[in-house]
């Protein structure tokens, strides 16, 4: 960027949405710095010369002297006296950053771009300042770097043999390539590492689990356990045999099958409780021990005996009739019931066809009927106190 299109920045004035916007001190940086981008290196010094002899010969970069012309150095405008070097503050500033860019600008040291660095960062900077992160990590890499120690130290793994490249100071203490070949080599020296014993029952080679592993298998440990405690061994070894008044040698053993007991087809039982040879058969047996009194409701024996006479669909219907075709409990109509309702005897006695004592009923109330003995008692007296309630003449 020449220093004609410097100059030619500073005053000028941009419109953007029909609102006026002055170019700052910052753009006129921006716009040098990008300009610099196309410029060589060596072009850097050039662009803005104080004097020197490959400086741009625009009378816009002067040394800042040449003011008995009475003209501006920025702008060439009228200053106010001869002595005067600039028309305004603006004009000023604009000079001295010029120089200050002018001053601060660098090229790289590696890929030769002209740079802005600001003298804070020159200050503080303690090695050579690149115009990018790129750079700089091209410049420290390898042998260039502060922290260089020789580079990558071959590393030849104690186990498999495998070459790795490792930091100096990794390559100092690390001997394998990978965890599993570390673990390894911890394994192999270990002191108390588990070896290949043979097992002391079947004598088989295994490798050991722990320290006291002594068996191959569950099935051999419990051999030799069980050879152990055999005989006098066993805690609860009391006189052997003899203590019993038994002919061990002619005493039949336990038979391996059962007749089952309700239908008498021999089966091997799972267990000594086991009875019966299967669920049907189980069931059967269940329901012939807890039939008739031997029923823990049971009550008369009367379930399954016929009905009197009198006990007919069309006295059954003046009943529900009477009560309005619906449940005297609940109040559930035979419409929402789904089939006729049910007539129950009050005192549960078949023979008594006394209106008083039947009532409509539906099939989940009337099963709460016949319960226990304690709540039959209940519930005839409730049922007897309701359909009295409610034949009661009103006055």
């Amino acid at each position: 960027m020449s220093a004609d299109l410097f100059g030619s920045l500073a005053g000028t004035e941009t419109r953007s949405n029909g609102k006026r916007s002055k170019n700052t001190k910052r753009t006129h940086q921006v716009t040098w710095w990008k300009s610099l981008s196309t410029a060589g290196a060596c072009d850097a010094q050039k662009t803005i010369g104080f004097g020197s002899p490959g400086a741009d010969t625009s009378p816009l970069v002067t040394s800042g002297r040449e003011t008995k012309s009475g003209l501006c150095v920025m702008c060439q405008s009228p200053v106010r006296s001869r002595e005067a070097r600039f028309c305004s503050r603006k004009c000023k500033g604009e000079f001295q950053t010029r120089a200050a860019i002018a001053a601060n600008t660098l090229p790289c040291p590696v890929c030769a771009k002209p740079f802005y660095l600001p003298p804070a960062h020159r200050q503080r900077g303690r090695r050579l300042p690149t115009c990018s992160m790129a750079c700089a990590a091209t410049m420290n890499t390898g042998e260039n770097n502060p922290a260089w120690r020789g580079g990558a130290v071959a590393v030849i793994c104690a186990v498999c043999g495998k070459t790795t490249m490792r930091k100096p100071k990794e390559a100092a203490r690390v001997k394998t390539c990978s965890r599993s070949c570390k673990a390894k080599l911890f394994w192999d020296g270990a002191p108390n590492r588990l070896k290949d014993v043979p097992c002391e029952e079947c004598g088989a080679v295994f490798r050991q689990t722990n320290a006291k592993s002594r068996y191959c298998s569950v099935p051999c440990s419990a051999a030799a356990h069980s050879r152990r405690i055999s005989g006098a061994n066993n805690p609860r070894f009391k006189e052997g045999r003899q203590a019993l008044n038994l002919d061990w040698e002619n005493v039949t053993r336990r038979p391996q099958q059962r007749a089952c007991a309700a239908c008498g087809v021999l089966f091997k039982p799972r267990n000594r409780m086991q009875l019966h040879c299967g669920g049907a058969c189980k069931g059967k047996s269940h329901g012939e021990n807890i039939a008739g009194v031997n029923n823990p409701r049971y009550i008369h024996g009367q379930a399954e005996s016929a009905y009197p006479r009198g006990w007919t669909q069309t006295f059954r219907v003046s009943i529900r009739k009477r009560d309005g075709h619906a449940c005297r409990l609940c109040g559930m109509t035979e419409a929402a019931h789904g089939k006729a309702l049910c007539v129950h005897h009050i005192d549960y006695q078949k023979e008594n066809l006394d209106p008083s004592n039947l009532i409509t009923l539906c099939r989940f109330c009337h099963g709460q009927m016949h319960g226990r003995p304690e709540s039959r008692l209940e519930w005839t007296s409730r049922l007897s106190v309701l359909l009295s309630a409610s034949q009661a003449p009103k006055t």
